[in-house]
């Protein structure tokens, strides 16, 4: 998680592959220890909509999403996509 930290940065989508537990763990701990606005992204979240359009807008800095592809963003400033796989 560490590593992870190091690597954040604005506008930017990390992908947790199949767990939504792990993504909204990730995605509280950024938001506690990065200083940038994080949300959770995931098949369970009933707000997907608003939290995309926030994310567009940028009220949102950092996505952690379980399906980084195929999320419908068309945002051009997107500076990176992690795929990250937290340690149990």
């Amino acid at each position: 998680y560490k590593e992870l930290l190091k690597l954040v940065k604005e506008k930017q989508i990390i992908y947790i592959p199949n767990s939504i537990k792990d993504c909204d763990e990730v995605a509280r701990k950024l938001n506690i220890e990065s200083g940038y606005r994080v949300e959770s992204f995931h098949s369970k979240k009933e707000n997907r909509e608003e939290i995309l359009q926030n994310f567009i807008d940028n009220y949102i800095d950092i996505i952690v999403s379980t399906t980084a592809f195929g999320m419908g963003v068309d945002k051009p400033d997107i500076q990176s996509v992690i795929h990250f796989t937290p340690l149990s």
